[in-house]
This record gives structure tokens, C-alpha cells and sequence, in this order.
């Protein structure tokens, strides 16, 4: 029995796709829980969590702090309160700037062409503040955050105050620095997990360029969060052209367009307008799809923009979208059966397809699931060239888990690559071709 990505895979199980490890098989996480009822279940898991505000520095020696964090106790002991070391590296010159955009306040553009892939930032919080609340006094839930907030904002350097008062804010004001200080951290905070936290891990982080990144339906760039050097990196999904705009995504980007319209005015305050929601011209995928999935008849084939129809087919592509690892799952189990009738073509188009439906709906942050597929179904045909071209494709994507999982996974997926023969899917479906032939008739 062998280790992969910290699974148990023995010889009897290597069809499930779980056997493949990252990114098809990705490890549990907690969810945040957003009913009040699991809000409650949660605290009451973790026991009484006082909140605290501490400043984060580089060292201990460092004048002034580039971060105040609002943190629960339970992870005061985990992190070094002598300081985080300097910054990781980000690219200079920068290659955006932050410019006016009409109807969305200002925003991060592209100053020359950036590659898919590229990094375009790193930079640390200036606050972070946990998403789940444990506190509460006659003032509610937030009074706490608030409080905290306001007495450990002058611990922040001067560039750092007025970078972050800067944000914007749509939330309604009390009046208090406290509640201002707590309304640009709602409206501008990104997720910043803290995997050391079992049952309170989700907080929020602020930063000084990449808060400014407005929301798109078909975001053309993420972020993603580090607690070990406490730093996110900004990365381009796709190529970016001088003077695009650089987005991210606020939301869930599989949910149904008037749910995710619903959500971004209730979060706040306005109605998405991107390309996605409202395009300019019909939306036709770069090629005609082959696998039947895919191939639905919501496909608009409009000479001009029907904005209902777009919006309808949208919606249908990206309720398949949500649901296509089920089905990629199935697909795998049955390709991999002695009885299946499902031919390598067949297994191939889906995936190819999927990648296909992805960049139409602006969604290429979801495609290294399927190019990790599209590795195993060469290596169960034992076809060594292909391996190698799609994992060499995977091992250049930025989409890798970050911390420590990030290490491990990708040194499983070079080792691969060096001899693919100790993939799990080597020779698998070879085997049960064999497995169909050396079968007696009933």
C-alpha cells in the first residue's frame, strides 16, 4: 500500500479518482458556516474565543507595523510575535496601475501585457479581521471588532493609515473611526485563511493594490493567501492586454445570474455590468463542442445580442460547469471497467470540452482539474509523451494548493513526471481491456 498526497492507496482501489491525488482529490476543509445555527455550532465547537488585536511587524525591532489583526486566541500561540520576516518578492516595476473606471470608483489596469500565469502582486494586509464573530456586548456582534479596530489603528504606520483609508466604503457610518475602519475591511476584504485555526479559520485581509481589483463574473486573474509569510499573490488566469482591466471574483461564479446579481447588491451595493452579465456581442465558444455533456441546444446562435438568451444559456452552462466533476468521476469509473463500451475519445472530449465551456464563461481558474485528467487518461494508456505534455502543462499553472500541502503536491507531480510509470494510473486502462479479453462467455 503507497502514500499519495497523504492518501492510502492500495492496488484495489486505484480506479477511484480519489486514487489520483491533487487536484482531482483535494483534502476536506472546514466551510464556513453561514446560518446563524451553524455560526452557533461552530463557536460552541471552539469553546469561548475571546478576541484580541495584535500588530504584525516584520521583526521585533521594526518601527511601525504593516498589519493590525483582529484575531481569536486560539491562534495567538501559533504565529511568531517577533515578526514575519521581510516580504516575498513582487514584481518591479508593477506591472498595473490604479486608475479611475467609469461606474466602479478606481481599479487595477494593466500597464503592458501580462501572461497567464504571471504574477502581478504580493503584498501583506494592512487589517485583517475574522469573518466569524465570537464576541458579543450590548452593542451586538460587531461592537468588539469595532473597538478593537479602533484602538490598534494608530499602531500602523502612517503610509498604511491613510493607504487604507483610502478604500472605499459602502457600508452606512456611525460616526466612529472604529465603525469606518470595520466598513472598508466589509467592503474590501479577501479571504486570508488560517489553517491552524481547527474549528475558526476564516478571516479576512485588506491590502493596499489588490482590494482595489473590482469584481468580474469572468475574472481574468485571483488571489491567493499564505499564512506562512502572511503575503497574497495576485496571478493572471489568462493573458491580460495593456490597459484591460485586472478583476477578481467576489463570489461564487457557478451560481445562477440573478442569485449572484441578488448577492452583489445585498454585499455591496451594486449591479455587476461585466461582459459576462451583460456582453456586447453573442457569446460563441472557440469551437463547436463534441462530448454530449456539453453539447446542449441552449447554445445561442444569434446574429445580434438577445441579452434574455445570453443570459439563459449562460446560466445553463455554468449549472453544468458546477456539476461536471460528478460527472467526470463517473466517466473515469466506467472508462476504467472491464465491461465499459466508452471509447478513449470519448473520455478525452469531455475534457477537452470542459476547458472549452471554462474560457467561454471566463472561468479558466476551474480548468487544472481536467488537465490533470487528461494526464491520467494518457498514463493509464501508457502513452508516455502525453503524460509528460499534460503534467508539464499542470506543473506551469499557478492554481497549486498554498503552505505546505503546496511542497508536497508538486514534488508528487515532478516525480511523475521523471518516470511516469509510478503514476497511479499507469497502465489502468490496458489493464482492464485485458481484464474484458481473458474473460470466458457467459
Amino acid at each position: 500500500m503507497a502514500s499519495l498526497n497523504g492518501l492510502r492507496v492500495s492496488q484495489t482501489d486505484r480506479t477511484d479518482p480519489s486514487s489520483l491525488g491533487w487536484p482531482i482529490h483535494v483534502k476536506p476543509v472546514v466551510q464556513l458556516p453561514k446560518t446563524p445555527e451553524l455560526i452557533s455550532a461552530t463557536l460552541k465547537r471552539a469553546g469561548r474565543q475571546e478576541l484580541f488585536f495584535r500588530t504584525c511587524r516584520e521583526s521585533f525591532q521594526s518601527t511601525s507595523a504593516f498589519c493590525l489583526w483582529i484575531i481569536h486566541e486560539d491562534l495567538c500561540d501559533e504565529y511568531p510575535p517577533e515578526g514575519w520576516g521581510p516580504p516575498p518578492e513582487s514584481p518591479t516595476p508593477p506591472p498595473f496601475s490604479i486608475e479611475t473606471i467609469s461606474g466602479s470608483g478606481r481599479g487595477m489596469v494593466a500597464s503592458r501585457f501580462i501572461k497567464s500565469g504571471e504574477t502581478i502582486v504580493v503584498e501583506r494586509p494592512i487589517v485583517i479581521y475574522p469573518i466569524i464573530y465570537g464576541t458579543y456586548d450590548e452593542r451586538g456582534v460587531y461592537g468588539v471588532v469595532e473597538d478593537l479596530l479602533e484602538a490598534g489603528f494608530p499602531a500602523l504606520g502612517e503610509t498604511e493609515r491613510l493607504l487604507y483609508l483610502d478604500l472605499w466604503n459602502c457600508k452606512t457610518l456611525t460616526g466612529t473611526l472604529g465603525n469606518q475602519i470595520r466598513g472598508i475591511s466589509r467592503m474590501n476584504g479577501l479571504c486570508t485563511r488560517f489553517t491552524r485555526s481547527k474549528h475558526l479559520p476564516f478571516y479576512a485581509g485588506v491590502f493596499p493594490s489588490i482590494s482595489r481589483c473590482n469584481h468580474s463574473c469572468g475574472p481574468n486573474a485571483s488571489a491567493t493567501f499564505d499564512e506562512e509569510t502572511m503575503a497574497t499573490r495576485l496571478f493572471a488566469r489568462r493573458p491580460i492586454a495593456p490597459g484591460e482591466q485586472i478583476t477578481i471574483s467576489y463570489i461564487d461564479t457557478e451560481i445562477p445570474y440573478a442569485f449572484h446579481q441578488e448577492e452583489l447588491k445585498t454585499k455591496y451595493l451594486f449591479t455587476c455590468p461585466c461582459n459576462y452579465c451583460k456582453p456586447t456581442k453573442p457569446t460563441k465558444p472557440s469551437r463547436p463542442f463534441k462530448h454530449p455533456y456539453w453539447n446542449i441546444a441552449n447554445q445561442t446562435t444569434n446574429k445580434y445580442v438577445d441579452l434574455p438568451a445570453e443570459i439563459y444559456a449562460s446560466d445553463i452552462r455554468r449549472e453544468q460547469i458546477a456539476f461536471r466533476m460528478d460527472h467526470a468521476k463517473k466517466l473515469w469509473v466506467e472508462w476504467l471497467s472491464p465491461s465499459s463500451k466508452q471509447s478513449d475519445k470519448d473520455l478525452v472530449q469531455f475534457h477537452e470540452d470542459a476547458m472549452v465551456i471554462l474560457a467561454q464563461e471566463g472561468l479558466e481558474s476551474k480548468r487544472i482539474s481536467h488537465i490533470a485528467y487528461l494526464a491520467h487518461v494518457c498514463a493509464a494508456l501508457k502513452d508516455e509523451g502525453g503524460f509528460r505534455r499534460w503534467g508539464s502543462i499542470l506543473i506551469s499553472l499557478t492554481g497549486w494548493p498554498e503552505g505546505r500541502d503546496r511542497l508536497e503536491v508538486m514534488k508528487t507531480w515532478k516525480d511523475w513526471l521523471c518516470d511516469p510509470t509510478i503514476s497511479p494510473a499507469w497502465g489502468l486502462r490496458l489493464m482492464a481491456r485485458g481484464k474484458a479479453q481473458n474473460t470466458p462467455p457467459a
